[in-house]
């Protein structure tokens, strides 16, 4: 389905939960980039206490898309690609575009959102609205798995599966993808802020702009966590995963990735598949040993009347027999 033209410029801001997605928004939308009517954003949270920075509208219908797809955010489906040209999403589309219109006018822009579950999600935003640029946000992984065990409960080896579905589908969803890392602002914040704002077209930062972004990056909140217990092969697979990133062209990390992906993608339908032939044995194993005795139950309830009375007319045919019988003796 082609999505309506429009002139604005729309930016999404992607990457897995806790990378710092957040941070990258505000400032993004500190440069230039309407982030919609106040209104309809999330409300701090503890989890965040400077804001998410995200419109509600939006994510409540990603939400209701993994769903839809068979998933969810801790969990999700496993999408090939073409995916979002699935005739079951037409009714989410005309809802997406109804969001859009009602969260950002019909302003010129550049207008965006951040949602992490947009690195999952963006191609089927593609054929809702034209998406022209994506800022990819990635972090330390180890620093991710920690965090999500500690806000979410989740298992290393869960949390460093999700890192890896989520950067490696961020990664590949947009081609022309602007990378930064949320260390990036750390190590040097006004180079961070020079580098965002040259990847949107959008003017240098001034001072003023400068002081409002320091005012809202608080160095001291970066705590370098850890997690507290190792996640096994899927959390090395992402530590190198993180470095060739950051380090490599992005004509050798597209090899990487593209390998990950497809490997994730593999190991999830062949985990689904052992997942459905557990439960078709499960099943079998029930029809076997429950459902006999149990047809046998009803069987017999119906067939009681039917029983006495056919018990009956052998009764009598017995009895006639036998008197018959007993009658030729006689004669």
């Amino acid at each position: 389905m082609t999505p309506r033209p429009q002139s604005r410029r729309v930016v999404c801001v992607t990457g897995m939960h806790r990378s710092g997605t957040s941070l990258v928004a505000r400032v993004v939308n500190l440069l230039g980039v309407d982030l919609g009517a106040e209104r309809h954003r999330m409300a701090p949270s503890d989890a965040n206490r400077r804001g998410h920075w995200e419109p509600r509208p939006i994510v409540a219908l990603n939400d209701d898309l993994l769903r839809t797809l068979g998933g969810s955010w801790r969990e999700p489906p496993a999408l090939a690609d073409g995916w979002e040209r699935d005739a079951r999403l037409d009714g989410h589309r005309a809802h997406a575009r109804r969001v859009v219109t009602r969260v950002f006018g019909d302003g010129p822009g550049p207008v965006g959102w951040k949602d992490p579950r947009m690195s999952l999600l963006l191609p089927f935003w593609r054929t809702v609205t034209p998406v022209w640029r994506t800022i990819v946000v990635v972090r330390d992984p180890d620093e991710v798995v920690a965090s999500l065990q500690a806000r979410d409960g989740l298992s290393p080896e869960h949390a460093a599966r999700l890192w890896l579905r989520y950067t490696t589908a961020a990664w590949r969803a947009d081609p022309d993808r602007r990378l930064l890392s949320y260390e990036d602002f750390f190590d040097d914040s006004d180079a961070a802020v020079d580098r965002l704002a040259a990847g949107l077209e959008l003017p240098t930062a001034d001072h003023v702009t400068r002081a409002r972004i320091a005012e809202f990056f608080d160095p001291r909140l970066r705590t370098h966590l850890r997690p507290r217990a190792d996640a096994g092969e899927r959390l090395r697979l992402a530590r190198g995963l993180y470095d060739i990133l950051r380090s490599s062209p992005a004509t050798q990390a597209d090899l990487v990735v593209d390998a990950v992906h497809l490997g994730m993608l593999d190991s999830e339908r062949l985990a689904e598949a052992h997942h459905r032939a557990r439960v078709a044995r499960r099943t079998a194993h029930r029809l076997r040993t429950r459902l006999p005795v149990r047809l046998a139950l009803r069987l017999t309830e119906t067939a009681r009347p039917v029983i006495r009375l056919a018990l009956a007319v052998r009764g009598r045919r017995e009895r006639r027999d036998h008197s018959g019988t007993g009658q030729a003796r006689e004669a």
